[in-house]
């Protein structure tokens, strides 16, 4: 792919997507230097590294390709393969999914419709250390818009706490402290 493209770069950028759609191989394609790669052509491979349309997409979208040759390419596709860089795909997988499906708090309402059973598992799973990013914690931002429009879920006269009593529980510590703990 190293030659110049013509005026059908675009469908030739499609094509190839389209071949790459499962490949979870793949870490380097060379474009080489092609000033005949529009914003469409970009946009093709930005949605195969990260289509942004759902979460399951994101998910299931390209987290190994990594270099694309020596041009100038789109910010965005520079921060998808800044991010594929990193051996833990999974890890690829809930940043992008962080910072691309819940910027801004947007799509928090998928988490406020999970079963209250699951709910522990997904606020750890917002929570999570990312620091090999570089960034501050980007599930922060998603964790918190998230609590705060729960207030149900801190509030004393709780529903999901009804027929639950409040224990006293003593942690083994030098000087033992007691905590209340509202655990059945």
């Amino acid at each position: 792919l190293c030659e110049n493209f013509t005026e059908e770069a675009d469908i030739l950028m499609a094509d190839m997507v389209n071949a790459l759609a499962n490949n979870k191989i793949l870490e380097a394609i060379d474009l080489g230097e092609n000033p005949s790669i529009t914003d469409t052509g970009w946009s093709h491979l930005s949605r195969l590294l990260c289509n942004k349309s759902s979460i399951a997409s994101i998910y299931d979208s390209n987290h190994t390709l990594n270099y694309l040759g020596p041009q100038r390419i789109p910010l965005d596709l520079d921060d998808f393969m800044n991010l594929n860089v990193h051996e833990n795909k999974k890890e690829v997988a809930r940043e992008k999914i962080l910072r691309y499906h819940f910027r801004y708090g947007a799509n928090i309402q998928e988490f406020l419709d999970t079963k209250l059973e699951v709910m522990p598992h997904a606020l750890s799973w917002l929570g999570r250390d990312c620091s090999w990013t570089g960034r501050e914690n980007s599930g922060h931002t998603p964790l918190y818009e998230l609590l705060r429009s729960m207030p149900p879920l801190f509030e004393p006269n709780n529903t999901a706490m009804a027929g639950t009593k409040r224990k006293r529980v003593t942690i083994g510590c030098p000087r033992a402290i007691k905590l209340k703990s509202y655990c059945a």
